[in-house]
């Protein structure tokens, strides 16, 4: 059908009447375009709906040229775009988006019908369409509709600031303390003269703060303020902020003054032994006199007790305190009795040196407490503390080494001193509990504590905390701590003992009047030396038993005893066996030793070693680590050299210091009398011979010093034969 429109409308004429069909068209034709079809159908059907929406084209005039060959009817070529579009197939729809309703195709066909058969009317038989079948339209995406935004809540607005009050004309500098730290604030006056002005600028820093560090430059503020005639006002607070800070500094300088040499030149030469403080102790206690107030968490090793007594007397002595009060538990008042009963420290002008006309203090003991001086109060912990009784004197001292307490209450008239022991993990066990004491000891509010718990570290805290471990000091200690034990010289050996040093008296006597030695006499005078060594040993042994129970009930788990005859140990031992001692003589074979060594080291039950002196260079060294050992001295060596080798090769820990070493001495024996000798003549190697020269007349010296005290030497010039 739609080939033979098509002819006929090819071999039609030219009809005038077809650009009129525009307004033949039925009312449904023109209002179609109001809907929007789907976008693949209006694609299709765009020429129609141009067509029917087009108006008439307006009458052209003709030129007179040659009429242009007859073209198809434009009905024609609309009712083949109608068929095309018909039979056309349907558009593929997106699988992804969900199917829509069905569009309407029928309201399309009544007017390409229409069309159609208004057109067969004027130039051609109807054509029958057939219906187009449905489509499915192309379903536009869907919009996402827009959602307003949502405004985010304002932030209340901040009342306006009231008015700042005139400044004042003065200047004033007033003290804040947030309870960590005090700072000045300065504030200029309306009428603060320049001069004032740029005294006080090299001392400002950030936010208002003055860096002033005495009362001395406080007052030289206020007299630039006077000599520019301004008016200064400051707190009271502020000078007395100043006026501590001023008392830690004039006690170091005062205690400077007074020893010019600083410590090292500290010397307590009439201090019995057990009482000589070590330079650590005297540090210590040089500090707690300085600082006024601060926690003590020294090792126990480091005897803070003992410094804090120290402490005492050099405040009683150079500051004039006059009371000190101990706050302790029950089971410690017995020691703080004797440590504060303990001779006193005195000072003492030192003899002028290098024409200067002081050359310092020099501490001493005193042998009882001056008349003058109060009874120390002790106090024990209890639930009710005498808070009347912490407060009376110029000195406290709170012990708390067994653990912390809660901070004593806010004292109305507080002492000068104040000094805490506690335990020496004290940070790291109990950081709460130093914190509450710290604040109550932060008097001055350096601004120390507020850094500790700003994080700076440990470190900060040294104006307020002196806690050292006994590692870092232990080189100030002495490795050993000799003590002499008097033994008893049984008979048999008394009269072995008297009747060598007879012998040896009769040949000291002949040199003393010839001043000549021969080599016979030298050998017999070692022999009867050597028989009152022996005789002073055999003393030991018979005491040694005893002594080791002793030091095992006192939780001594290793003991090394030195003697010079080596052939006298595997008998020794076999009698502390059988006294129930747990006792081996050191072997001389090599593999044989070392597993005893081992064995001594290792063991978990006590052990006693015998160890004889051997060649220098073929001594082994005995390991004790980790235990603390106890070294005993059989008999006691001529040489000094000789007691220093033994001690050398007992193999302690480094930070083990004052190791007891006991020397066995007879009463009234070669022994005694020789340790009692002040000056002796070390020899750096052993003696293997004969000695010669000066080294000969040495020693017979001393040895006629040991035997005969009264008997002197011969001046005469000395012969060795």
């Amino acid at each position: 059908m739609a080939t033979s429109a098509k002819r006929r409308a090819a071999s039609a004429p030219a009809d005038p009447a077809a650009d009129l069909i525009v307004d033949t068209l039925p009312p449904a034709a023109k209002t179609a375009r109001t809907r929007k079809p789907p976008k693949a159908v209006a694609e299709v059907a765009a020429p129609v709906v141009e067509a029917a929406e087009a108006p008439a084209p307006a009458p052209r005039k003709r030129s007179r040229a040659k009429p242009a060959e007859p073209v198809a009817t434009p009905v024609a070529e609309v009712v083949e775009v109608v068929e095309t579009a018909a039979t056309a197939p349907a558009p593929r729809a997106r699988a992804k988006k969900p199917a829509a309703k069905t569009a309407r195709p029928a309201k399309l066909a009544p007017v390409v019908e229409e069309v159609a058969v208004e057109a067969e009317l004027v130039v051609a038989p109807p054509v029958e369409l057939e219906p187009a079948p449905a489509v499915q339209p192309e379903v536009p995406p869907p919009v996402a509709e827009e959602v307003a935004p949502v405004e985010a809540p304002s932030a209340p607005v901040a009342p306006p600031l009231p008015p700042l009050p005139p400044r004042p004309a003065h200047s004033q500098l007033t003290l804040q303390d947030d309870g960590l730290r005090c700072t000045l604030r300065w504030q200029s006056g309306s009428r603060c003269p320049n001069s004032l002005l740029d005294a006080v600028a090299p001392l400002q820093q950030a936010g208002g703060v003055l860096a002033l560090n005495s009362t001395d430059a406080l007052a030289a503020l206020v007299a630039e303020a006077m000599h520019a005639g301004h008016k200064l006002v400051v707190e009271d607070a502020v000078w007395q902020h100043l006026a501590a800070q001023g008392d830690l500094h004039g006690r170091i300088d005062h205690l400077e003054a007074q020893y010019p040499q600083g410590l090292d030149d500290v010397s307590l030469p009439e201090a019995p032994q057990a009482l000589t403080p070590r330079p650590a102790q005297l540090e210590g206690a040089f500090f707690l006199a300085c600082v006024g107030t601060c926690l003590v968490a020294d090792d126990a090793e480091l005897e803070p007790a003992r410094e804090a007594a120290l402490a005492w007397q050099l405040v009683r002595r150079h500051f004039g305190a006059d009371t000190v009060t101990v706050l302790a538990p029950a089971e410690r008042l017995a020691e703080w009795q004797a440590l504060l009963s303990a001779p006193r420290l005195a000072a003492s002008r030192q003899a002028p040196q290098g024409g200067q006309e002081n050359s310092g203090t020099a501490l001493r003991f005193l042998e009882s407490p001056a008349a003058d001086e109060a009874a120390p109060r002790l106090l024990a912990w209890n639930d009710e503390l005498d808070l009347a009784a912490l407060q009376a004197g110029s000195v406290l001292i709170v012990d708390q080494r067994d653990g912390l307490r809660t901070p004593l209450p806010v004292l109305a008239d507080q002492p000068t001193w104040c000094w805490v022991l506690c335990p020496a993990d004290l940070l790291q066990a109990d950081r709460a509990g130093a914190e509450a004491w710290l604040r109550r000891i932060d008097r001055r509010r350096s601004g120390a504590l507020a850094d500790w718990l700003d994080g700076e570290g440990d470190a900060v805290l040294a104006p307020l905390l002196l806690q050292r471990r006994f590692a870092d000091v232990a080189a100030q200690w002495p490795a050993w701590a000799p003590q002499t034990l008097a033994c008893p010289l049984p008979a048999s050996q008394r009269e072995t003992h008297d009747k060598a040093q007879a012998a040896a008296l009769q040949l000291l006597s002949r040199w003393q009047r010839s001043a000549f030695l021969s080599d016979s006499d030298q050998l017999a005078l070692q022999r009867q030396l050597q028989a009152q060594q022996q005789a002073c040993r055999e003393a030991g042994e018979a005491a040694l038993p005893a002594l080791l129970q002793q030091a095992m009930a006192d939780g001594v788990r290793r003991v090394v005893v030195f003697a010079e005859d080596a052939e006298a140990l595997p008998e020794l031992a076999q009698r502390l066996v059988d006294a129930g001692l747990p006792a081996f003589a050191l072997a001389g074979a090599m593999n044989e030793r070392e597993a005893l060594l081992r064995q001594f080291r290792d063991a978990p039950e006590a052990q006693v070693l015998l160890v004889a002196d051997g060649v220098p260079a073929d001594e082994p060294r005995i390991a004790v680590q980790p235990q603390r050992p106890l070294v005993i001295l059989l008999d006691r060596p001529w040489d000094d050299a000789v007691r220093e080798r033994r001690l050398q090769r007992v193999r302690a820990l480094r930070t083990q210091r004052s190791l007891p070493v006991w020397q066995l001495l007879p009463a009234d024996s070669l022994a005694s009398r020789r340790e009692a000798q002040a000056d002796k003549a070390a020899s750096a190697e052993p003696v293997t011979g004969l000695r010669r020269g000066a080294a000969l007349q040495a020693w017979l010296a001393e040895l006629l010093a040991c035997l005969a005290p009264a008997a002197t030497p011969p001046e005469a010039e000395a012969h060795s034969g």
